[in-house]
């Protein structure tokens, strides 16, 4: 084999030893690979090692280099060390370690690991209360227990606590700030899409000249990388938005971050039913629908 080669096969064989050697931390992610490290004094091989998962009675045992007792997913190392592939939610626990020199002398500890599953993508949803002039801000990621959520305010955290819900007052929605929320375990973080709070109310069917309002895009059809077009039938005046950029605007009209179409002042033009649709990434539709609202004049005193 040439020196070019050599030192070839020498770099690869240098790179993979040090993929499959990652050591295990306290916190895994499900599917995680990786290696608890034997501790060995002056790094000797023992001549008789056992590994034992404490909550299940797994086992793993070599005597004079030979294995006596295998576990799937599970191999010892040269050195004793243990090393998982792919680890599972049922692999948290305690590991107990024994090996014994070739004088027979003893050695034992324990090594703990976690395995979280991966935080899933939370979804924020908004319900404002007009009468009483607050907002309530829910944070949904399912029925997982094993989470965290946190709150931000224009990308600063304000609070982190396992509460999914976050009340505002009139004076927090008055700032039209940007809200999102993020879920976590030890082991991941996933965040939220945004939501700009404001007054600018649902729009109703029936909306009175000079109201500003939004219409809400089913929260079904909030991901951000959706392409959204939103087509008023009366006039065929459209507002298109594509990899989160405006293509075509409408001017009074603005299509807020999770597709919502917002109106900054209805006027009469403005009645009339509106569709929406959705594509995913490759461009196929996902969704169609249709919102209507009438727009009256205001009465005038005689």
């Amino acid at each position: 084999m040439s020196c070019q080669y050599s030192l070839l096969f020498l770099f690869l064989s240098g790179f993979a030893a040090l993929y499959v050697s990652e050591i295990c931390g306290r916190d895994l992610l499900e599917g995680t690979s990786c290696t608890i490290k034997l501790k060995t004094k002056n790094n000797d091989r023992p001549y008789e090692i056992r590994w034992v998962h404490l909550s299940s009675d797994a086992l793993i045992h070599r005597k004079n280099e030979k294995i006596k007792k295998s576990t799937p997913g599970l191999t010892m190392e040269e050195d004793g060390s243990l090393t998982f592939q792919n680890v599972s939610l049922k692999n948290t626990g305690k590991y107990k370690y024994t090996f014994y020199a070739s004088d027979g002398t003893e050695t034992s500890g324990e090594e703990e690991i976690k395995v979280y599953e991966k935080a899933p993508n939370p979804t924020l949803t908004m319900t404002i209360n007009c009468k009483d002039k607050n907002a309530t801000l829910f944070c949904d990621f399912g029925n997982r227990t094993d989470l965290t959520v946190s709150w931000y305010k224009e990308d600063n955290i304000i609070q982190n606590k396992n509460n999914p819900e976050l009340l505002l007052t009139s004076a927090h929605i008055q700032e039209n700030k940007t809200y999102s929320c993020s879920v976590s375990n030890p082991a991941s973080n996933e965040q939220s899409n945004s939501v700009t709070v404001s007054f600018a109310e649902i729009c109703k069917t029936d909306l009175l000249e000079g109201t500003s309002c939004t219409i809400k895009l089913p929260t079904k059809n909030t991901d951000k990388s959706n392409e959204i077009t939103w087509l008023h039938l009366s006039s065929d005046a459209v507002i298109h938005r594509k990899n989160g950029k405006i293509k075509k605007p409408i001017p009074g009209l603005t299509m807020e971050e999770d597709g919502s179409l917002t109106f900054g002042s209805v006027s009469l033009k403005n009645t009339g039913k509106y569709k929406y649709t959705v594509f995913n990434r490759d461009g196929t539709e996902i969704d169609a629908g249709e919102k209507e609202i009438k727009v009256y004049g205001k009465r005038t005193n005689i």
